[in-house]
């Protein structure tokens, strides 16, 4: 359905315009109709409940990809020209910049009501102490394999 339907224009403020556009793009299709039928009667039956509590009101859900960069390829001016931005206590840092340094944002002390709590050790000290991460098997998914 993704391949049929990937080039339509659909307006995200008239509802019935979109649907109508869809239904068309997919009556051009019989066989992804009859899928996309049988795909959305399954859906509406798994939802069946949230259906009746909303009354059959749906609204809109949006997706967006982003193709993050790898660690050891950041591209200085894709970072400065970024607006996918997380929070840090160092202000607003591009999610690719905080994915490539995740653990030094992540598992930094914390300061909190007496002293400062260290998310490596769960406990909480009166002087912040950074440890370094031991990786294992578990922890260590998604990172670049050390020789």
């Amino acid at each position: 359905m993704l391949e049929r339907t990937e080039r339509l224009r659909l307006d995200r403020v008239r509802t019935w315009r979109a649907l109508v556009v869809f239904a068309a793009a997919l009556a051009r299709h019989p066989r992804t109709l009859a899928r996309a039928l049988g795909w959305a009667a399954r859906k509406a039956w798994a939802m069946r409940r949230d259906l009746l509590a909303g009354r059959g009101r749906v609204r809109k859900l949006s997706f967006f990809v982003h193709d993050f960069m790898d660690a050891c390829d950041l591209d200085p001016q894709r970072v400065a020209a970024c607006s996918f931005m997380v929070a840090s206590p160092d202000g607003p840092v591009s999610m690719c910049a905080h994915n490539a340094r995740r653990d030094d944002y992540l598992l930094r002390p914390a300061a909190v009501r007496g002293g400062y709590w260290d998310p490596v050790t769960g406990c909480t000290c009166a002087q912040p102490v950074v440890q370094p991460v031991r990786l294992t098997r578990k922890n260590a998914r998604g990172r670049a394999r050390v020789s």
